[in-house]
């Protein structure tokens, strides 16, 4: 895996991730829980991009796993959304659901994706 810039450290976390979700020795179920934390959060456009098509790929082929991704960056957020979206423009909700994270005077919940960020 060959990443343009720096930010060695994450860019290796993150090929690392991924490749140990797919070790042949130590596999996991194909119906395993993945949960990816804002992998991109200080990588440039280009790389963020390939962290990105790597994503998707892994998603589309175990589609039998569950993926929860985490994300402040709205680029990346915007092409995983993009993804997911029919010829209409309206999310494939039969294959995905996206959420926010929101604060409230009693701390933080989790709420349904709010239609303006659709």
């Amino acid at each position: 895996m060959y990443f343009r810039q720096s930010k060695r450290g994450r860019k290796k976390l993150f090929s690392t991730s991924v490749l140990s979700i797919n070790d042949e020795v130590e596999k996991l179920d194909d119906d395993a829980i993945i949960v990816i934390d804002d992998p991109v959060s200080s990588l440039d456009s280009d790389s963020l991009f390939q962290v990105y098509a790597i994503l998707t790929g892994e998603i589309e082929r175990n589609g039998n796993r569950q993926y929860f991704v985490f994300t402040h960056n709205l680029d990346f957020f915007g092409h995983l959304l993009q993804n997911h979206k029919k010829s209409d423009g309206k999310i494939r909700d039969d294959l995905v659901s996206f959420y926010q994270i929101v604060m409230t005077g009693a701390g933080s919940s989790i709420k349904t994706l709010d239609e303006s960020l659709k």
